[in-house]
C-alpha cells in the first residue's frame, strides 16, 4: 500500500500523477542548459582573477578542472530553482499560509511555511529526528569502513607522506562537514523531492528502482579523457560539450559494477526513509557513507592493482565486494515487505 505522506499534489493513495515527473525532466534539462551557458565565463573569470590578484581562494579554485564548474554551476541552478519547484510540489504553502494569516508579515508566513515544508520533507529537529540521523549515520558508517577495511587489507593502500595529527583532525572535521552538509542537501533533493515525484506517478517498488537508477546515473563518474578536449579550449562550445558529455556519456563509459553500487545505495536510501517515514534517516545514512569515504581518500595513497575490481578505490563505489555489501543490506531492509511487514 502506498504511504500518503510521500504523496504529491494532495493524491489519494489509488491516484497517480506525472506531474512531478515532467516538472523533474524540465529542471534537469534546464539545469544542464544552465550549467553549459555559464561554465566557462565561470572558469574563465577565475583564471583571470588569480592572475591579477592570485590568492588562497582562487588559487585552489584555479585547480579544479573545467567539469567541476559545469557540475557547480548545475547545483548553483537546483539551488536557485528549489524553492519554485518546492511551492510546484506543495512543499511550500506560502500562498495559504497568507491567507489563513493575513497579519502575518512575509517574512513571517515564509519562515511558517519552510517550517511547513520541512515538516512534510520528513526534516526533524526534534529528539526523535537527530535520533533517526545519529542511528542511520553509524550504519553508513560501518558499511563504508567495512569496504575501507577490506582496502586496506587485500589492497596497495599506504598512509600519505605528510600525516600528522594536526592533519588527522583537519580532514576529521572536513569529512564530517562535508557528510552533514551533502547528506541534507542531496536527500532533500532525491529522497526528499525527486523519489516522491516518481511516488506519485507508479507504484512502490517501480519508484524505489526509477529512483535510485536516477541517482546511479547522474552520480556515474565518467572518464577524463571524455572531457580532455572541454579543458583544453574551456571556450563556450567546451560548455556544451561537457553538457553533452555529462547526459549521453554513461553509454559510452557504462561500468555495470559501478553503476550497480550507486543504484543500491540509492535503494537503501530510499527505503530508510520509507521504513522510518523520516527524512533524517536517509540524510544520516549519505552523511556517515561520505564521512568514511573522505576521510578514507583523503588519508590514504590508493594505488591501482588487479584487487581493485573486487575491493574497489577511493571512491569505494566501484568494486564487486561493496556491492555485496550494499546489496546485502537493501535485501535485509526490504525483507519486511516481502513478508508483508511494515515497519513504521
Amino acid at each position: 500500500m502506498r504511504e500518503r505522506f510521500l504523496l504529491l499534489f494532495g493524491l489519494n493513495r489509488d491516484r497517480y500523477s506525472w506531474k512531478g515527473v515532467a516538472w523533474l525532466a524540465l529542471f534537469y534539462v534546464g539545469a544542464i542548459i544552465f550549467g553549459a551557458i555559464m561554465v566557462a565565463p565561470a572558469y574563465n573569470a577565475v583564471r583571470a582573477w588569480n592572475e591579477s590578484a592570485p590568492n588562497e581562494l582562487n588559487t585552489y579554485l584555479v585547480g579544479k578542472d573545467f567539469e567541476t564548474y559545469f557540475d557547480r554551476a548545475r547545483w548553483v541552478f537546483a539551488i536557485l530553482i528549489l524553492p519554485f519547484f518546492f511551492k510546484v510540489c506543495g512543499f511550500l504553502p506560502y500562498g495559504k499560509i497568507r491567507r489563513l494569516s493575513p497579519k502575518a508579515g512575509r517574512v513571517r508566513a515564509f519562515l511558517g511555511a519552510l517550517a511547513v515544508g520541512f515538516h512534510r520533507l520528513g526534516i526533524s529537529c526534534g529528539r526523535k529526528g537527530w535520533g533517526n540521523y545519529g542511528r542511520w549515520f553509524a550504519l553508513g558508517m560501518q558499511v563504508t569502513a567495512g569496504a575501507v577495511i577490506a582496502q586496506l587489507i587485500f589492497t596497495l593502500t599506504d598512509l600519505k607522506p605528510d600525516y600528522s595529527v594536526g592533519r588527522f583532525f583537519k580532514v576529521i572535521i572536513g569529512a564530517f562537514a562535508s557528510g552533514l552538509a551533502l547528506g541534507f542537501f542531496e536527500e532533500i533533493i532525491f529522497r526528499g523531492v525527486i523519489f516522491r515525484c516518481f511516488y506519485s506517478a507508479v507504484k512502490p517498488l517501480a519508484a524505489v528502482l526509477l529512483t535510485s537508477a536516477f541517482f546511479a546515473y547522474t552520480h556515474f563518474r565518467h572518464p577524463d579523457a571524455l572531457f580532455a578536449h572541454a579543458n583544453e579550449t574551456a571556450d563556450f562550445a567546451a560548455g556544451w560539450e561537457v553538457a553533452f558529455w555529462t547526459l549521453f556519456g554513461i553509454f559510452k563509459s557504462f561500468n555495470w559494477v559501478q553503476f550497480m553500487n550507486l543504484f543500491m545505495l540509492g535503494n537503501i536510501l530510499c527505503l530508510a526513509l520509507i521504513r522510518t517515514r523520516s527524512l533524517m534517516s536517509a540524510i544520516g545514512y549519505h552523511g556517515g557513507t561520505v564521512f568514511i569515504m573522505l576521510s578514507y581518500s583523503k588519508s590514504f595513497r590508493i594505488h591501482h592493482d588487479e584487487a581493485r575490481i573486487w575491493w574497489g578505490g577511493a571512491g569505494i563505489v566501484d568494486g564487486i565486494v561493496p556491492l555485496i555489501f550494499l546489496t546485502g543490506l537493501t535485501l535485509y531492509l526490504a525483507r519486511p515487505y516481502f513478508t508483508k511487514k511494515v515497519e513504521t
